[in-house]
């Protein structure tokens, strides 16, 4: 049976969706707290490291003619050895999925649903993960192009501060002031991570030029669409020490809009930006989840997702308070980056070498010949 494909478009929605997630509120003060005063330019900047990344990943798609990673890593590498790699990172992945889930639900009590458990809220999210996983990645595919055309117009909701807006915030220097450029830049690059997941959708896309596009364009949305306008309006709206002061300057800024027929803007905003996580969820148990049935083959797939989702719900009880949450997504996200680079690069190298092995065995056959 033909599996069915996903469209350029749905895969440039679907890196969008898995990007762009709860950092967002806090983006422009860790811009700030990085590159110090215009601090949305670092943004665009630190943009190239995924862009670089993906072009990595479009050439394995490319050189490894649509083969999935583990065709291409059982040409060089025992499976045997991969095994444990996989399992490892079907573990890391899940782990990032329900962190974000639970950081998501504290927040959710912290600032509008005092009465909210968290527990309760992870509990119906992966609920929603269980269903969406086991239909697959095609139908993940279709629920959020749903969600993107249910979340994308808030967005345009920040035009309303063009009258706020004011150039002499943004001041005439770039990069002044006190700034944490190396920790807070891994922050900012946080916000990217999640695309390095379409590494494991080659079966699922089509061959073709704009699939390698779409790639990008996703990136290319998240960055000059979303992460970079947000930012330049904060910056051109709150004053620098504002935005190093707020825990969350654009929930901030969404709290001075009103609207007679809806009384907290932001927490809607925030609800909406819940379907957006989601989706991060789901991808990321999609991902762990593919990685594990490869590892433990005999396992049935309905089966895996639950075992991934009871493991992971267990850890994710370690760690109970919202900074703790924030900790754990900071260094599990740093080991993540450090994984989104290095993959594609060892998958090139495979390609390489056995491409090289391939050529030698064929001389050598026609010299016999």
């Amino acid at each position: 049976m033909m599996k069915e494909k996903l469209h350029p478009f749905q895969i440039a929605v679907l890196i969008y969706m898995i990007q762009s997630g709860i950092t967002i509120f806090s983006l422009p003060r860790i811009a700030a707290g990085a590159f110090g005063t215009n601090g949305w330019i670092g943004v665009a900047i630190i943009s190239i490291i995924p862009m670089i990344n993906i072009l990595l990943i479009a050439l394995v798609f490319h050189y490894g003619k649509g083969r999935s990673i583990f065709e291409i890593f059982e040409d060089l590498v025992p499976k045997v050895l991969l095994r444990p790699f996989f399992l490892c990172l079907a573990f890391l992945w899940c782990m990032l999925g329900i962190l974000v889930g639970k950081n998501f639900g504290l927040l959710f009590k912290m600032l509008y649903l005092p009465e909210l458990s968290p527990t309760v809220y992870l509990i119906f999210t992966l609920i929603f993960v269980y269903f969406l996983v086991s239909k697959g990645l095609y139908q993940i595919g279709k629920t959020t192009i749903i969600f993107f055309f249910m979340t994308i117009w808030s967005v345009s909701i920040m035009a309303l501060y063009i009258a706020e807006f004011k150039l002499d915030r943004l001041t005439p220097f770039i990069f002044k002031g006190e700034k944490e450029l190396l920790t807070q830049s891994f922050e900012i690059l946080n916000a990217f991570l999640g695309y390095e997941i379409i590494i494991l959708i080659f079966p699922y896309i089509l061959k073709s030029r704009a699939s390698i596009k779409a790639m990008f364009y996703g990136n290319l949305f998240t960055t000059f669409v979303i992460y970079v306008p947000i930012c330049f309006i904060a910056f051109g709206v709150l004053s620098f020490d504002q935005l190093k002061n707020e825990t969350f300057p654009v929930l901030t800024l969404f709290e001075y809009i009103e609207f007679p027929f809806i009384e907290r803007i932001e927490s809607l905003i925030f609800s909406l930006f819940s379907l957006k996580a989601l989706i991060t969820v789901v991808m990321f148990y999609w991902a762990g989840d593919q990685v594990f049935r490869y590892s433990i083959p005999q396992i049935k797939p309905k089966v895996s997702i639950v075992i991934l989702i009871i493991i992971s719900f267990g850890i994710s009880y370690i760690p109970q308070f919202l900074l703790d949450v924030g900790n754990w997504l900071k260094w599990i996200g740093r080991i993540e980056a450090v994984i989104a680079m290095l993959l594609p690069i060892i998958l090139l190298l495979i390609i390489g070498i056995t491409t090289i092995k391939r050529k030698r065995n064929g001389s050598k056959n026609g010299e016999v010949l």
